[in-house]
């Protein structure tokens, strides 16, 4: 008989628990099920919740987009001031209606970075005095 250091011998029992069997646990009685949750095993998802990740990664996810559109919309506007009110537009299109697109699918995930989207609109609107989200007046003078 081999045995591992630090077990008691085969013939003695472990802890006063006789060799081959498991300690009793107190049973505890089982809640009954409500019938709403029967169907589902769990409670049903809140139907207005927000993933507070998915507003962190909208609001982060919005700069991105900004600097990318922004780098091709000076880049084609030259000094053709439309294209400049264009970019802007699509700027707040994408923060607005997809943000406004992604709250209505009803996921928190998705409404969290469509708020998020919103959210980074606005803070970088403010940080940037305008300049990044073509509300400065300034740029088309």
């Amino acid at each position: 008989m081999s045995q591992q250091p630090g077990e008691p011998p085969e013939d003695q029992p472990a802890h006063g628990v006789p060799p081959g069997q498991y300690p009793q646990y107190p049973q505890y009685p089982q809640y009954p099920q409500h019938p709403q949750y029967a169907q589902y095993g769990y409670p049903p998802p809140n139907p207005k919740a927000i993933s507070g990740g998915g507003v962190v990664c909208g609001v982060i996810l919005f700069p991105v987009l900004n600097v990318g559109v922004g780098f091709l919309t000076v880049m084609l506007a030259d000094q053709q001031k439309v294209l400049l009110a264009f970019g802007a537009a699509l700027l707040a299109l994408l923060a607005f209606g997809g943000g406004y697109a992604l709250w209505k699918t009803g996921n928190p995930g998705s409404k969290g970075l469509g708020l998020g989207l919103m959210i980074g609109w606005a803070l970088t609107s403010i940080l940037t005095v305008g300049y990044c989200t073509g509300l400065n007046p300034a740029m088309y003078t």
